[in-house]
Parts: structure tokens; sequence; C-alpha cells
């Protein structure tokens, strides 16, 4: 499965998830779109979808007596989806409020990251037509602004490993 298809699956599977709940999906292009979406967002709590990367498989790409050829070994790697869950607070005294505890209808931020992560994680992604595979949940990080100003807001780390439906032949170069 392509990294883009990958991604629109979960864009998707978070929709399903966030909307009951009154949430906001949204994809952001890069680490400082991910910040202003948070910011500039609706109100009531939102998630920001972002690929952050991937890296080869080093397990597959030592193992030489698995008999795995160069073309197998350049198409499998661990793709990296960073999901940014934030929820508007509103003006309180209380600088913790709603963080650990729910308030009148609103869940706590942190019963929204348990949720999210079991809901990440619970996904199955069909590869080869025979391969399910799911995602890894891989940690959790709490977000920042570039001036070190906090957030009421989490980055969650999710690896895929993939192969690449890309035919990857040996191209000769003259």
């Amino acid at each position: 499965m392509r990294i883009d298809e990958i991604g629109e699956k979960l864009r998707g599977a978070l929709e399903d998830w966030a909307r009951p709940l009154k949430g906001n999906v949204s994809v952001a292009r890069d680490p400082i779109d991910v910040l202003s979406l948070l910011v500039t967002g609706p109100r009531g709590f939102i998630l920001v979808l972002h690929y952050a990367g991937g890296t080869l498989r080093s397990d597959i790409a030592a193992d030489e007596s698995s008999g795995t050829d160069a073309e197998t070994v350049n198409a499998v790697g661990d793709e990296r989806f960073e999901i940014a869950i934030g929820q508007a607070m509103g003006l309180s005294a209380g600088k913790d409020i709603n963080i650990f505890a729910a308030i009148a209808d609103r869940p706590a931020l942190m019963r929204r990251v348990n949720d999210l992560r079991a809901r990440v994680t619970a996904l199955l992604f069909p590869d080869d037509g025979s391969t399910l595979r799911r995602f890894r949940w891989t940690g959790t990080d709490p977000l920042m602004l570039p001036d070190g100003t906090p957030l009421a807001a989490y980055k969650l780390t999710f690896v895929i490993t993939a192969v690449s439906d890309v035919e990857n032949a040996p191209i000769v170069v003259e």
C-alpha cells in the first residue's frame, strides 16, 4: 500500500471517529502547519494528521540470510505518521482544568489522547491482499510553539510497515 493510500485511509478513519464526538480533522503539509492548524482551529477538539517521513526497515536489509533481494529490501519501510490532538480549554483560572478532569460534556484531554491511541492502533490496513498491517504507537509528546509557549495539545507518533507497490526494477543509468 502506498503512503498516500495509508494517509487517506487514516484521515477517513479519524474523521469517522471524531465527527460523532464533535471533533475536527485537518491534514498538515509540514510541522509548522500542524501548530498553525491547532492554534487557529475551530472550537472543540481537533486532530491534525501529518506524514513525518519514513525509514528503511534495517532488520530486513541486514538479514542477508533470508534470501531477500535488493528490490524487496528497498521497498519495505516504516512510515511515520503524527497526529496532534488539542482541545479548546476556554478561559479559566485553573491552568490544568480539563487536562485530567472532564468538564460538563467535554471529556478530559488525556481521555481523548488515550482514546485516539487505542483507535489508531486498532485499525487494520490491507497490504498485498493477504497481509494486514497495523500502526504501532511509538510515543506521545507535549506540543509547544517555536517560542516555547506550551499548548494544550499533544503529538502522538505512529509507525506502520509498508511495502511499496511501485515496481522497483533496476534501471541502468548510462
